[in-house]
């Protein structure tokens, strides 16, 4: 029996005859993003229970500016799926329901990111893998719910390799792909683990058909 929260296995991801020569998770600097919008979320909320403390006006006012600049990418999203709206929602109704007060929403806050980053190591440690095999190219994610998207590595046209200095430090790199098929799904992959060997092992495939 299958259970909908466990990994998916090699065996449920390949074809016959299909080899892997390639099967990592993201570098753990994949993480940063959530794990510093919770440290923002937790230094807002607790910033609005000290202000107006002697001494701390600056520190909180740039720690505050710092705080939202760490959490607007997540504020401008412009797409949520239909489960997140209807998440949030409901929580908006309960919070008026039970009027819990302004201290009370801020610890709902805190604890929400918790979990979000809590939800977002697991996927990593558990469900997140990037797959090469001599055949294609694909990503792998789940939890709630499976995805798999893949590219044949024959409609792969260009590639590129590309490190920040922070990547050079930490040891990742991106990789962007470009297809006949133009996947958007899979045009680029972020904190990529062992990305020259990643880089050597697609050009150097027989599938591979550059253009």
């Amino acid at each position: 029996m299958d259970w909908w929260l466990l990994p998916l296995q090699d065996a449920d991801v390949l074809v016959a005859g299909e080899r892997v020569l390639y099967r990592q998770r993201r570098h753990w600097a994949a993480l940063l993003p959530e794990f510093l919008q919770f440290l923002a979320a937790l230094f807002l909320c607790s910033a609005f229970s000290m202000r107006g403390t002697t001494g701390l006006n600056a520190v909180l006012l740039i720690g505050s500016v710092t705080a939202v600049a760490v959490l607007w990418p997540l504020l401008r999203r412009k797409r949520y799926s239909t489960g997140q709206i209807v998440m949030l929602g409901l929580l908006a109704m309960w919070v008026v329901q039970a009027d819990i007060g302004l201290a009370g929403v801020a610890a709902l806050i805190v604890l929400l990111m918790a979990l979000r980053f809590i939800v977002r190591v697991l996927r990593w440690a558990v469900y997140q893998r990037t797959y090469l095999t001599d055949r294609r190219l694909m990503e792998v994610d789940g939890f709630f719910g499976i995805e798999v998207n893949s590219m044949p590595l024959n409609m792969v046209t260009d590639v590129m390799l590309r490190r920040t200095p922070v990547g050079e430090v930490l040891g990742y790199g991106t990789f962007r792909v470009e297809s006949a098929g133009q996947d958007q799904a899979l045009s680029q992959l972020d904190f990529l683990l062992y990305a020259e060997d990643f880089l050597d092992m697609v050009v150097s495939s027989p599938t591979w058909r550059p253009h």
